[in-house]
């Protein structure tokens, strides 16, 4: 039995509104802030709202435009409605005279004057409702499309393998609506971008179908929402669920058992979950995450992951993008994109710019003062053993030069690498640890999450520009990292720590044998920065146990200004 809600006529008629300027793409900021207010404000409201979005589904889900456009958003329907409803609210009330009954058996019959009738809002409505179904059953049997309903556009896709039923899948291929017809994503990434402007990208394995511009079904895979407010009430349908945008980006994973994983990164939506009279229906706002468990249709708390699901991706520079705030250097001295870390047990000579398979850490090696550039890994732009003796020296493969290193007796001891280990000798022969940096008067930093070891004399120049163009959806906003001296060496020297951007210092550490501890360092950097280099010297006392450590090296991201 279906239950009437209760809501003001003047609210009803506000949200109805607001939803079918939201629906068309026409709703302001200002408005799209009252709607949010108006449904955060009755629950009858919210619930109103979401029967409004039901219809709105039921009829396009049959893919067809014309009787949608009849029936769910004829504005001009809506308009003469209002204007009815005007009328009647302010038209003169009309009195209809009594007839007197007379003793006379037989008179002269006068006809009284025919009354001025009134039709109320409520008949007109179902009078248009009734000819706009008519004709739709109509346009059903006579006119019947053929085939699908393009819906959505095929933007872009990575190592993309389909199903022998999806037919051809090339870049900008239109997508059709496919009625019980599944497409079948077996590998790789596809990114979709719905007429409406919602884009949704989906991972693969995954197996799904369009049913409208602003529906899917999952059957299973992963697939994340981004959604415009024009296209707010996108739906995600799963075996179990049905998630409803309420302006928000989102993802969805439902794994093979048929349960299924909500994780709501921005905004909030609407969770339906369960059968008939045990339905349940709960709102997800950011940073929350449920499961639907496919054996109960039961909704349960989970860690929201926002880094679970790709949200942007681009072949043209195999960029793949997670919801990262952060690219680790550590990551891409191993090897790695700077999201995904590499082979660690790997280093960079920085006397020669040769990679090591295995970390070469040894006495007596010595070079001069000169810029190598560094091959397989495209974001290092080269490495060099610093010397002031020399006065200057090169810094990166465009000429840029600094004269701030002290003399130092050009001599270096390890690879560069991700991987830092400190040797040490005991009776039970020769052991590694990791090494853990330590501030003063505190117990190990458990936050950070990679470290990059320089040991002296050794400078790295990682090469911004192409970095940003690993990354076209971001800019680089700062470098940050934590350096010092691990607390597991047994004793220390005297060691300095440099940044340079385009050859200017622009942070210098001198790290005191004396106190064990490490300090934080901060450097903006802006869209024209081109080089940014990280070097360490010996400070005057030789190279041993000068274990400098750059800890959780970033490059902080953000999204570019005007990019959705």
């Amino acid at each position: 039995m279906k239950v009437t809600i209760v809501i003001n006529p003047k609210l009803k008629f506000e949200i109805r509104n607001l939803v079918n300027l939201s629906l068309e793409g026409r709703i302001s900021d200002d408005q799209y802030r009252y709607l949010n207010e108006l449904l955060g404000s009755n629950e009858n409201a919210f619930d109103y709202y979401l029967e409004l979005i039901e219809i709105h589904q039921a009829l396009i889900s049959s893919n067809w435009e014309i009787e949608y456009n009849m029936i769910f958003s004829s504005r001009k329907v809506m308009e003469m409605l209002e204007e009815l409803g005007d009328y009647e609210r302010n038209a003169p009330l009309v009195e209809i005279p009594k007839v007197q009954s007379s003793p006379e058996l037989i008179q002269k019959v006068v006809y009284p004057p025919r009354e001025k009738r009134t039709i109320s809002k409520f008949n007109i409505f179902m009078l248009v409702n009734a000819a706009a179904v008519i004709l739709f059953f109509v346009f059903l049997r006579y006119a019947p499309p053929k085939g699908g309903v393009e819906v959505a556009t095929l933007e872009d896709s990575i190592n993309a393998s389909w199903g022998n039923n999806s037919g051809s899948m090339e870049k900008g291929t239109r997508l059709i609506t496919r009625p019980e017809e599944l497409l079948f994503l077996k590998e790789g990434l596809a990114e979709l971008l719905f007429d409406n402007n919602a884009k949704v990208v989906i991972e693969g394995p995954a197996e799904f179908e369009l049913l409208a511009e602003d529906q899917i079904n999952l059957q299973y895979g992963r697939i994340y929402a981004t959604v415009p407010k024009e296209a707010i009430g996108f739906i995600i349908n799963t075996p179990e669920s049905r998630v409803i945008d309420l302006g928000t980006e989102f993802g969805v994973q439902v794994d093979r058992y048929g349960d299924m994983y909500l994780h709501v990164t921005k905004g909030k939506t609407s969770l339906i979950a369960g059968r008939n009279a045990s339905k349940v229906n709960v709102e997800v706002s950011e940073g929350q995450a449920k499961k639907v468990s496919a054996a109960a249709s039961t909704i349960l708390d989970v860690p929201c992951e926002k880094e679970l699901f790709a949200r942007d991706i681009s072949s043209d520079c195999s960029y793949v993008w997670r919801g990262q705030t952060e690219i680790d250097l550590a990551y891409i001295v191993a090897g790695g994109d700077g999201f995904t870390q590499g082979n660690v047990s790997s280093g960079i000579d920085p006397g020669t710019g040769h990679i090591n398979r295995l970390v070469i850490q040894e006495f007596e090696r010595r070079s001069d003062p000169a810029y190598y550039p560094v091959s397989n890994r495209r974001f290092i732009d080269g490495v060099f053993v610093p010397n002031g003796s020399a006065g200057i020296n090169r810094v990166s493969s465009e000429g840029h030069e600094f004269d701030g290193f002290p003399v130092t007796d050009s001599y270096y001891w390890s690879d560069i690498t991700a991987n830092p280990t400190v040797l040490d000798t005991s009776i039970d022969g020769l052991i590694e640890r990791l090494v853990n940096i330590q501030s003063p008067g505190q117990e190990e930093n458990k936050n950070l999450q990679s470290m990059l070891l320089i040991h002296p004399n050794a400078g790295i120049t990682f090469d911004l520009n192409k970095i940003r163009e690993s990354i076209p959806q971001q800019e680089i906003s700062r470098f940050t990292a934590t350096c010092g001296i691990p607390d597991s060496v047994s004793q220390t020297n005297k060691s300095e720590f440099w940044v340079l951007v385009d050859g200017r210092g622009v942070y210098h550490y001198q790290h005191s044998k004396d106190m064990l501890g490490s300090e934080v360092v901060v450097v903006s950097l802006k869209p024209e920065d081109r080089f940014l280099t990280l070097a360490t010297t010996d400070g005057g006392d030789t190279i041993v146990y000068d274990w400098c450590v750059f800890a959780s090296p970033q490059l902080k991201l953000q999204k570019k200004s005007g990019v959705k």
